[in-house]
């Protein structure tokens, strides 16, 4: 008996151990190391995969999704613009921030840009936008011997102001270009609005651009009407609360007109060319030699027979207008061998010759040659030629001969028939 359970025990026994020590059953480590480097690289990648992970999914409330943004409002953004101050270096910045807010609104956000353009209010962004307190004087001309006004007759060697578009310079503006950037037919119908109402300049000029951005060509007409109105009735404003784009308001008006070549305003401006106390204004001249070129001439050949015109600035500008077309005008000859002999009679006797006074008939000799025809340089060899002939300044004769030599190379390179030999 005893014998029979001893036998039994050792079954159980050798019966358990074989169990273990079977081939491929798992003792301590559940996931033994492969052997080779190829088991090796599946091991990895049955680890990347996930396919040896277990999901363990625990039963529980679901989590709460986080509220959507709320929608801002337009009038709140316009009020924030509103609050920006001009000292604070990140006004800029926050100012193209909120504006870019008000795009991505679109359409829902015109009803509050509206009422706000209607308020004829605005916001300087920057502190370049601000003029001085005290409007610069008009200074003297040439020798002292300029005039109040003199600073108007400036503008015509300036070039025409171009409005800023990489900052808006007020919120007015800003405004606008967020307005264009909208871009939907309700857009362009509010820019058409404020076309309508504004009696500033340089807005004029921000639409002119926004609305040839959003519908080329189709609202030119009726630009340059409220271009031409503006012009006529509105001067540039002067006063101590003035912002610096209003002091620039015609000149900006000026440019649209010679951008599109209007002739419909010459008329007028031939009447604002002089004022009253004999000052002359440089964007008209400007305009009118840009826009009708050497038709120009008769218009300002009464300019300089005008007595009231006695600054010296405004003298040499008018005359610098006409000699823009010798070669092509008669008139315009005659006015530089008249302003050749008016320079020589001022001239100290036996003295040195004075170049300054001599500045404005070379400097029409010299300009633009390589844009002239060959007809025109040649008009050009033939008023070098008779100066010589006419005066015997040893001084100008030798600058003379220089510029000779240059309209000579001029000539050959429009002409194909290669430089002249030295």
């Amino acid at each position: 008996m005893k014998t029979a359970f001893a036998l039994l025990g050792a079954l159980i026994v050798g019966a358990t151990l074989g169990y273990l020590l079977k081939p491929g059953t798992p003792a301590t480590d559940p996931a033994p190391a492969p052997a080779s480097s190829q088991d090796r690289a599946k091991h990895l990648k049955a680890k990347a995969t996930g396919d040896r992970i277990e999901i363990i999914e625990v039963p529980g409330k679901a989590l709460a999704q986080p509220a959507a943004p709320a929608i801002p409002k337009p009038e709140d953004i316009i009020s924030q613009l509103t609050e920006l101050q001009i000292d604070d270096e990140r006004t800029p910045r926050r100012a193209v921030y909120h504006l870019e807010r008000l795009v991505d609104l679109a359409d829902a956000a015109l009803p509050a840009i509206s009422a706000f353009m209607a308020k004829d209010e605005d916001k300087a962004f920057t502190t370049q936008s601000i003029a001085p307190k005290k409007p610069a004087p008009d200074k003297g001309g040439k020798g002292g011997k300029g005039r109040a006004g003199s600073g108007r007759s400036w503008n015509y060697f300036r070039p025409y102001p171009a409005v800023q578009t990489a900052l808006p310079e007020t919120l007015r503006l800003g405004l606008l270009e967020t307005i264009t950037n909208i871009g939907t037919p309700a857009a362009e119908a509010l820019l058409l609005e404020v076309l309508d109402t504004t009696g500033r300049g340089v807005e004029v000029a921000y639409l002119e651009l926004a609305l040839q951005k959003i519908s080329p060509d189709q609202h030119v007409e009726k630009i340059l009407a409220v271009t031409r109105e503006l012009l006529a009735i509105a001067p540039d404003a002067n006063t101590e609360a003035a912002l610096t784009v209003d002091r620039r308001a015609r000149g900006y008006l000026y440019a649209i007109l010679v951008k599109y070549k209007d002739h419909v305003f010459v008329p007028t401006a031939q009447k604002l060319l002089v004022r009253a106390d004999g000052t002359l204004d440089g964007h008209v001249l400007g305009y009118l030699r840009r826009v009708l070129g050497a038709d120009a001439i008769p218009i300002l050949q009464t300019a300089i027979n005008d007595n009231r015109i006695t600054d010296d600035v405004a003298l040499y500008a008018v005359r610098d207008a006409v000699l823009h077309y010798i070669g092509e005008s008669p008139a315009a000859d005659a006015l530089l061998l008249q302003t050749v002999r008016d320079g020589l009679a001022r001239q100290e006797e036996n003295g040195r010759l004075n170049w300054g006074v001599m500045k404005l008939p070379l400097q029409a000799l010299y300009r633009n040659l390589g844009e002239q025809s060959a007809d025109s340089l040649r008009a050009r060899q033939r008023l070098v030629q008779q100066i010589r002939d006419e005066h015997d300044n040893q001084s100008l004769s030798d600058g003379l001969v220089k510029l000779d030599v240059q309209l000579e190379a001029a000539l050959a390179e429009r002409t194909g028939e290669g430089a002249p030999d030295k």
